[in-house]
């Protein structure tokens, strides 16, 4: 504690348990122009905040990443020299013998151009790992309304219309998918399938039985969620539209799709019966039962 009022650079390593605490703490410590520093039995102080923190975590959820996230840089360690020795014995002995020095050497006479803060390269605001946070930070509708892209298929469809269902379906398995919405109404349904800030809207449909909503084709609404959140590696993705999640197709005499395990087909030859088919009793009306031999 300290050093923090001196720090520039803070390095935090985070575990699971420790996230949820993470999330205000850090918030401060980053966008603040002053930190407050509280010490054992001394009043608290507030110096210039110079923090730049610098976070390892496990997998999982990280940081509180927003739809058009700025704040923070997510990056994936590879893992190609996990359980390599040697490679981190030569990296600490680099680091022992001025390697450290010299890597702050050669930052300080770096020449940055024109270079500044905001202009933050696309590399970085769409990497691959700032996208998995933000799917970790979803609002609860939009947690629900992505599994229904990677389904391909909507609660209750219509049998000729597959792309268009009842109001009350959508709430039921909105309900059942994602305890967050157990209170969800129908004007707040309503407001999230028309908001063209969060998903391709949807249109009112309306029925004498009742009203419900049309959705976009499966293949615009999922090339829309792209666009804003990043490549997507979909269920079903050659589905193109609602309702073409593929089925189960009998293939060489079994099912595909069924680990192999082929469904006998049933034949009236005697050669596939065991001979000790029990004979019928001569006042059965039913002919005899042919056994399969398996």
């Amino acid at each position: 504690m300290r050093s923090i009022p001196f720090a520039a650079i803070t390095f935090a390593a985070l575990s699971l348990s420790t996230i949820g605490a993470r999330a205000d703490g850090t918030w401060c410590a980053q966008y603040s122009n002053w930190l407050p520093i509280e010490r054992k039995g001394i009043d608290v102080v507030e110096v210039p905040n110079l923090l730049h923190v610098v976070m390892l975590a496990e997998p999982g959820w990280v940081i509180p990443a927003g739809r058009y996230e700025r704040r923070y840089a997510a990056f994936a360690v590879s893992n190609r020299a996990r359980g390599d020795k040697d490679y981190f014995r030569a990296l600490h002995r680099q680091m022992a013998e001025g390697g450290i020095e010299a890597m702050f050497y050669d930052l300080r006479r770096m020449d940055l151009g024109d270079w500044h803060p905001r202009d933050i390269p696309d590399a970085v605001l769409n990497s691959s790992a700032l996208r998995g946070q933000q799917s970790h930070n979803l609002p609860p509708l939009e947690q629900w309304y992505v599994m229904l892209l990677h389904n391909g298929v909507l609660p209750a469809a219509l049998a000729k219309r597959p792309s268009t269902t009842y109001t009350q379906a959508l709430i039921a398995d909105a309900k059942s998918k994602v305890p967050r919405l157990r209170e969800l109404t129908e004007v707040q349904l309503r407001n999230f399938l028309i908001d063209e800030e969060s998903i391709l809207p949807c249109e009112k449909f309306r029925s004498s039985i009742g009203n419900g909503w049309t959705f976009p084709p499966l293949a615009e609404a999922r090339e829309a969620w792209e666009r804003r959140y990043g490549p997507v590696a979909w269920d079903f993705a050659e589905a193109k539209h609602w309702g073409d999640k593929p089925e189960a197709k009998v293939k060489n005499g079994g099912v595909e799709g069924s680990g192999g395990c082929d469904i006998p087909s049933i034949h009236n030859h005697p050669s596939e019966y065991n001979s000790t088919t029990p004979s019928p009793s001569p006042h059965s009306p039913h002919p005899p039962l042919k056994i399969r031999r398996i």
